[in-house]
């Protein structure tokens, strides 16, 4: 869902932001990046695997390029 606003407009949910808006916004989502359980079945034995809960794996090699290259995209933008 998409909703244009501008400073001062009513709250289309007027529960979650009180009624009135104070300023434009931009949400961004990120998702994560590429984690070493995505592309190897035997992340748990890599340093540091076994101390990390079954659904918490670190990220890949990939996933820790991805994660810079967010990074910074997001400095050029703030």
């Amino acid at each position: 869902m998409y909703v244009e606003a501008e400073a001062g407009d009513t709250c289309p949910a007027d529960n979650i932001c009180g009624g009135k808006m104070s300023y434009p916004r931009t949400i961004w989502v990120v998702r994560h990046a590429e984690r070493e359980d995505n592309i190897n079945r035997k992340w748990r034995s890599l340093p540091g695997g076994s101390e990390l809960a079954s659904d918490n794996s670190m990220l890949s090699e990939r996933g820790r390029t991805q994660a810079k290259e967010c990074a910074v995209r997001f400095g050029l933008v703030f």
